[in-house]
């Protein structure tokens, strides 16, 4: 299964938001749309509390994620305790200007 699908704790799409309020609505949308969607699609939002399991490859236990909502740093700390990513197939960066502005 090339895609990362079915395999416990891939991630198969990504989406970094600049700060963790629009992380969290973008989230909230995510969850909104999938709602109406056929089958089940699993997200989450990486945070405090769940970093643990991502970093140990569980988020979205058996099935996976269909979506990880996040934003840049704590991502980039979760990759460096172990977190992997091989599976994505899509980074969609929100608000792309803003992420590159706060690198300077």
């Amino acid at each position: 299964e090339g895609d990362g699908a079915g395999r416990r704790g891939h991630v198969r799409s990504i989406l970094l938001a600049p700060s963790r309020e629009l992380a969290s609505q973008l989230h909230r949308e995510v969850s909104r749309l999938s709602d109406s969607m056929p089958g089940r699609f699993h997200s989450a939002l990486l945070s405090r509390s769940n970093a643990g399991l991502a970093q140990s490859n569980q988020l979205g236990g058996k099935a996976g994620l269909d979506c990880l909502v996040s934003t840049p740093l704590r991502l980039a700390e979760c990759m460096e305790r172990g977190m992997r990513a091989d599976g994505c197939r899509l980074v969609v960066l929100d608000e792309a200007d803003r992420l590159l502005d706060a690198s300077d």
